[in-house]
């Protein structure tokens, strides 16, 4: 789920930093998910809490996703 306050989707929505920034072009909504949790976390240095808090989502939610993903 993405969350966002206007109606259009903005980079920021998604929570990618500038150096992980690619063209989406043919990748599934999947790899995009993944990259943002792997940034969240390594922003936040690997922190759980921080990194689900600033991706919107709850604690267990992340690591649900992590688990997906094999993070």
């Amino acid at each position: 789920m993405i969350l966002t306050e206007g109606d259009q989707i903005m980079e920021k929505d998604l929570h990618l930093s500038i150096s992980s920034h690619k063209e989406i072009g043919n990748r599934t909504l999947d790899d995009i998910e993944k990259e943002a949790l792997v940034s969240a976390l390594k922003e936040s240095g690997g922190n759980i809490v921080h990194a689900a808090k600033a991706l919107g989502i709850t604690r267990q939610t992340l690591y649900n996703k992590m688990k997906r993903y094999g993070i």
